[in-house]
């Protein structure tokens, strides 16, 4: 079978499989130890991390129906991962989630009804629904938190105590480095040159964690300069500019998905991030070499 078919099919079942098993161990926990943390989080997430999960189970849910999943199964997905995406409480990815749900009626708009006729807009309101219920059962108090992060960039003495003032304190420290080192730092020697930077500031948060730029645009630059933010723009820019030329709507909301986790999350930098990304350019490629009337 053709990669773009394998792909979206081991991407979307493993997922089910993943999420099911995850809603039935929360279940386990509150029913027979007592324990209701598991509905939330990490704890929720298990051994992968919320954010990256929550990566993986928007595009799941962009491509069903389009390339995986019979009709009489979609409803019930789409319920599945509305309600995982908010149970998983990253911030990014439910606002990310939202963002491409509602951006693929524009598109339908834009572009015509039938460029996303596989998904009602029903099913894209129930969607809503249940992302922003479980999100707010789930993500209010860390969405609360992001008030800090309004502090810190405000102020560079504000504490930095949680994951929203922490990533705007690497921010600032990595794009300090970047501005001193305009040809990187070496790909090697990032975190240890950004440590230096947390140490001398008292970021405790960050030097604690040894945190990364949790930005792939400021992963790209402190690494090898201002060549490799160009790279990664550029390829980003070929991904969304084809996409949209050849009116893939498919391609274009995972070329947000990924411009908009890589804002907040140095993508290329862990394994779950990479290989998944690498597979899917693939897939969209397959996409994008189409023309509207089907030759290459």
């Amino acid at each position: 079978r053709p990669i773009r078919k394998e792909f979206w099919w081991s991407v979307g079942w493993s997922l089910v499989v993943y999420l099911t098993w995850r809603l039935l161990s929360a279940g386990w926990h509150q029913v027979v130890l007592g324990d209701g943390r598991f509905w939330r989080y990490a704890r929720f997430a298990g051994d992968i991390h919320p954010t990256y999960l929550s990566f993986h189970a928007v595009v799941a849910w962009l491509g069903l129906s389009r390339t995986w999943c019979s009709e009489r199964w979609k409803w019930l997905l789409t319920l599945l991962f509305a309600v995982s995406i908010g149970l998983l409480a990253s911030k990014a990815g439910i606002l990310v989630a939202l963002s491409v749900a509602l951006a693929e009626r524009v598109f339908a708009r834009m572009m015509g009804h039938g460029s996303v006729r596989e998904r009602s807009v029903n099913m894209t309101l129930v969607f809503l629904l249940f992302l922003g219920l479980s999100a707010w059962f789930a993500a209010r108090p860390r969405f609360q938190e992001m008030k800090t992060a309004a502090a810190v960039m405000q102020s560079g003495d504000a504490p930095v105590a949680s994951s929203s003032s922490g990533r705007v304190a690497v921010w600032r420290s990595s794009a300090e480095l970047l501005w001193h080192n305009p040809l990187g730092v070496g790909a090697g020697d990032v975190t240890d040159e950004l440590m230096e930077i947390y140490r001398r500031d008292g970021v405790g948060y960050a030097e604690d964690r040894r945190l990364n730029p949790h930005n792939q645009w400021l992963q790209a630059g402190v690494a090898v300069g201002w060549p490799g933010v160009l790279v990664f723009s550029l390829v980003l820019w070929f991904w969304l500019a084809e996409s949209w030329r050849r009116r893939n709507v498919l391609g274009i909301l995972c070329g947000m998905v990924v411009l908009m986790h890589a804002s907040v999350e140095s993508v290329l930098e862990a394994q779950r991030g990479v290989v998944f990304i690498l597979w899917m350019w693939v897939a969209v490629c397959a996409d994008v070499g189409r023309s509207p009337g089907g030759q290459r």
